[in-house]
């Protein structure tokens, strides 16, 4: 299986190829530049790998939550890329390509997430790995709610990832000071590979999963 995965929803573009289990990936800075840069830059990924373009049969893209701009242009250019090698586009989770990559570089298993939606929010969720599969188990749904009011299920050593655990620390209740941080504020995008590749696999795939997920309406953001 071949597939591709593209994530331009920060100021850094991040593409990445899985071919016969092996990945090759590369980003660029793009600040505000992103449609300038991610087509050279998937051109030149292509001819560095020798990948021809009729071998991939997937798109991964993450969808959100995340900022309304970031997940949209991530979206847009996604559904553009999908449409012109003619594979199919999927959605993962942002923050489930975030607790992916903090279980895979720290080895923890439970993972709380949390991103800042802005207007003293967070973006907010956890979830379980299995250790050997690195499968994710999701114990809180992705959801976006003011840190004060955010809860972790009782009984499991949970360590954080995100960089919105710093930025609201003054408004956390007591029991997440003493958690560790497993350091990991962004997603690689060799993990949005492997999630998409799971879901191919296990054709857990559904209906109108591009749809960007803003968890706040558009309008208000």
């Amino acid at each position: 299986m071949t597939i591709l995965a593209l994530d331009t929803t920060t100021d850094i573009c991040k593409l990445g190829i899985r071919k016969d289990s092996e990945n090759f990936c590369c980003s660029a800075p793009a600040e505000k530049r992103q449609l300038d840069v991610v087509f050279p830059l998937l051109d030149d990924l292509l001819n560095s790998t020798g990948v021809k373009r009729k071998e991939i049969q997937g798109l991964i893209v993450p969808i959100g939550p995340g900022s309304f701009t970031g997940v949209r242009l991530t979206a847009t250019i996604g559904r553009a890329i999908a449409t012109a090698l003619k594979v199919r586009l999927i959605g993962v989770s942002s923050l489930e390509a975030l607790a992916t990559t903090a279980a895979r570089t720290s080895r923890c298993s439970n993972i709380a997430t949390a991103t800042d939606a802005k207007r003293k929010q967070i973006y907010f969720a956890a979830y379980v790995f299995e250790k050997e599969t690195h499968q994710s188990k999701t114990v809180v749904t992705d959801r976006i709610t003011f840190p004060s009011k955010i809860t972790l299920p009782l009984g499991r050593p949970w360590v954080l990832a995100g960089e919105g655990w710093h930025h609201y620390e003054n408004q956390l209740e007591r029991i997440f000071l003493p958690l560790e941080h497993t350091g990991v504020n962004e997603t690689e995008i060799s993990d949005i590979l492997a999630i998409g590749e799971r879901k191919i696999g296990q054709n857990k795939i559904e209906e109108d999963v591009v749809s960007p997920v803003y968890l706040r309406h558009p309008v208000d953001i």
